[in-house]
């Protein structure tokens, strides 16, 4: 009864495509998310046959509300197609589209109204990307041609498409991510940008940046906080030629990620390597100003950089972080606009520049750094020669004695390279370690910097610690894939391939790799079955503590049992962590969890081929509401990059009960496992029976009935006989005549 009223259930109401998701206070319920709990994972071939951990088969998903279907982009270029619709709890792989033969990566999927896209670069990154048109799969299996529909031109290196809420248009964020050529040392870097396609007449409008401010310069960005990796001194000091092209800041503005409001009359979109966010007018595809997201001080907020196998957060004084979110989610409450960001870090490299610098790499942590004349002559490696100009040096003494490979930025403004020498000004590092929450309204006037109306705080390194303390701040990514000499004795010949698939297919890889499984290097003695190989994610506690730490990646919102909730969930770790965001301006953290537990004791490898590894970097994810949902409940599905995994959780109440009501429906809706719905169902098929008896009674008098419309069509008046009330002998005899004349029925 509870699968049949669920699917009942989801009939009953209406699948939606919107992303944004829209929320009233007056509707919310005391009920709230307390849990979420397995209900189906898929491991999807990263071709169209072959599994392997570390080959990107699920880089980015998509899910078909009506149709029930999972997309999965792998970095192999296919496209992979799960099946929701005859079971949810056991999820079938639909079929596969070979896209192979032609252009670049494939970078995001996106469902919308009988139709799905794809993103690809062209075969040359720098050059302009496509998006693909294809019909959505139907049925429980079938084919797709590989050639599309329709072809849309759009900027470089398209990397996230959303359509907004009536799927008339359809959002590009065009990284524009450069490329350095050490033949001719020349870095070849388009300039970022927005594409908005309308699918009605299939035009493509290119929204650039230089209207976010009035003086469109590096100094005028740096002034307003917009942090620039590579300004143009910057590729001057490093000797990254332009070859032909001619410099724009906007080779520095690099859009990751993008969000409709709910009315669809703005775009937001987020640069996550300058850490700020820019806002389009989207009926006039301009770009109305660049804001900001600030840097994250640590003088009064505790952070972990120490690598002691430990929880141990701590103030710094003068430290700070630039957010640098890449997923961005919008959602509206109570009529107003707000964005969420998770703050995961970045850093750019070209040539012989690398943003992210170890601290002992270019501070002689020997030496005196008490003033800004010392802090000079301490300066090494890429900084040697520089001069000093920092407003505290608190932080400098507190890496030299705790942290000396503490990672921080020589990007711009932290560093000014249009001094000679260069000028180290701030000593920043990568990633804001949680979540913010900004006014939508606070980007309404031009260009200015942003303060959050929220922030996670240090909630991810100590509340998060407390509930996962064997994952916190630890790593796993593809360069913990198997390799030859560590694949269990017995293994079969497709474990064998599995294991080694990251191995066989990028032989650029294989010395990483042999050193992550090199107990001597960097792998551990035991990886889970006794024997020596790569590290299990709980003996990686703490690794990325000096790095950007829990690095939130994506992040969605939506309702489940009739509150608001952010979901985000951290790259290296594979946590997922949810929010109460009702009251928008105080959000309550709900709980923590691994999306692998399994990889505590395991490596990558053995939790693969025991198909008990769970999501690790899901950086894809839907919020479903219950309307959506293949079951009925609200949920979310994560897409795990290197696992090649599509799981579909199911949230829960204090009382264990799913969240099954639409987001619009009072606290006392009617759940699909109630007690009372066969009763429901019973009434609905007594009444349904009775339709029947009563079409077929009347059927015998269907010619004299048309027979007297006909009449009463022509101006005849009509004469209705009433079955007699009870208690009468004659029934009452009613004339009607026609007010107008009509000419047919």
């Amino acid at each position: 009864m509870a699968r049949l009223s669920a699917l009942v259930f989801a009939l009953m109401t209406q699948a939606a495509y919107a992303k944004t998701a829209s929320f009233s206070t007056d509707d919310s319920s005391d009920r709230s998310v307390t849990s979420m709990t397995l209900t189906s994972r898929i491991y999807v071939p990263f071709d169209k046959t072959n599994f392997g951990f570390g080959m990107g088969a699920a880089e980015q998903i998509a899910y078909d509300p009506v149709e029930k279907k999972v997309y999965a982009v792998s970095e192999q270029k296919y496209v992979n197609i799960m099946d929701y619709s005859v079971d949810p709890a056991a999820p079938t792989l639909w079929g596969t589209i070979d896209l192979s033969a032609a252009g670049g990566s494939l970078t995001d999927v996106l469902v919308c109204e009988g139709n799905f896209y794809v993103s690809q670069s062209a075969a040359t990154k720098t050059d302009p990307g496509s998006v693909l048109q294809f019909p959505v799969a139907t049925g429980t299996s079938g084919t797709i041609s590989a050639t599309p529909l329709k072809t849309f031109t759009v900027g470089a290196l398209p990397d996230m498409i959303e359509a907004n809420s009536d799927c008339t248009k359809i959002a590009v964020a065009n990284e524009g991510e450069g490329s350095f050529s050490s033949t001719t040392n020349v870095l070849t870097d388009p300039s970022g940008s927005v594409s908005i396609i309308t699918l009605s007449d299939g035009s493509v409008k290119t929204v650039t940046f230089e209207s976010v401010v009035t003086s469109f310069t590096d100094a005028a960005l740096l002034a307003l906080g917009v942090h620039l990796p590579l300004p143009e001194a910057a590729r001057t000091h490093f000797s990254l030629g332009l070859g032909t092209q001619t410099y724009s800041p906007a080779m520095n503005l690099e859009p990751e990620y993008l969000a409709w409001s709910a009315d669809d009359s703005a775009l937001y979109v987020g640069l996550q390597e300058n850490s700020a966010i820019v806002k389009i007018d989207a009926a006039t595809s301009t770009a109305k100003g660049i804001f900001p997201l600030g840097d994250k001080d640590w003088s009064a907020t505790g952070i972990d950089v120490l690598e002691d196998d430990a929880c141990t957060v701590a103030t710094i004084t003068g430290f700070k972080t630039m957010r640098m979110p890449d997923s961005i989610a919008a959602v509206e409450v109570d009529g107003k606009t707000y964005v969420l960001t998770a703050n995961e870090g970045d850093d750019v490299e070209q040539g012989s520049y690398e943003q992210k610098q170890k601290f002992k790499d270019i501070v002689t942590t020997s030496a005196d750094t008490s003033t800004n004349t010392a802090v000079g002559a301490a300066l090494k490696g890429d900084a040697n020669g520089w001069s000093a100009s920092l407003s505290s040096f608190t932080q400098l003494s507190y890496f030299k004695t705790n942290q000396k490979s503490m990672r921080v930025s020589i990007g711009s403004p932290e560093v000014d390279y249009t001094t000679s020498p260069p000028t180290l000004k701030e000593v920043v590092g990568f990633g804001g370690r949680g979540i913010s929450i900004y006014k939508g309204s606070d980007m309404d006037v031009t260009s200015a910097a942003m303060t959050p109306l929220w922030d996670s705080g240090s909630a991810f390194e100590t509340t998060v610690c407390s509930a996962v303390p064997w994952a916190h701040n630890g790593v796993c990514d593809e360069e913990f894939s198997g390799v030859p000499s560590t694949v269990p004795a017995g293994a079969s010949t497709t474990e064998t391939a599995e294991w080694t698939a990251l191995w066989t297919s990028d032989t650029g890889i294989q010395s990483t790799l042999t050193d992550m499984s090199d107990p001597t290097v960097d792998g551990c003695t035991d990886q889970g079955n006794g024997s020596p190989g790569a590290c299990p994610l709980g003996k990686t506690k703490d690794e990325r503590s000096a790095k950007d730490g829990p690095a939130a990646e994506a992040i969605v919102a939506g309702v489940a049992c009739g509150r608001l909730f952010a979901v985000t969930a951290t790259e290296k770790q594979g946590v997922a962590i949810v929010y109460d965001i009702t009251s928008i301006d105080a959000p309550v953290f709900k709980f923590a969890m691994s999306l692998t537990p399994a990889q505590e004791a395991l490596s990558a490898s053995l939790a693969y081929k025991a198909r008990s590894m769970g999501d690790v970097d899901p950086e894809s994810m839907v919020f479903l509401e219950a309307a959506d949902s293949p079951t009925g409940y609200a949920g979310i599905m994560f897409g795990g990059a290197w696992s090649g995994t599509v799981s579909f959780y199911e949230f829960k109440d204090a009382d264990g009960e799913k969240c099954a009501e639409p987001p619009s429906w009072d606290d006392d809706y009617v759940d699909p496992d109630s007690k009372w719905m066969p009763w429901v169902f019973g009434l609905i098929f007594t009444f349904a029976v009775l339709g029947i008896i009563a079409y077929f009674q009347m059927k015998p008098n269907e010619e004299g009935a048309k027979s007297a419309v006909e009449n009463c069509a022509k101006g005849t008046s009509l004469d209705f006989v009433s079955v007699a009330p009870e208690g009468e002998s004659k029934p009452s005899v009613v004339t009607v005549a026609p007010a107008n004349k009509v000419e047919s029925v």
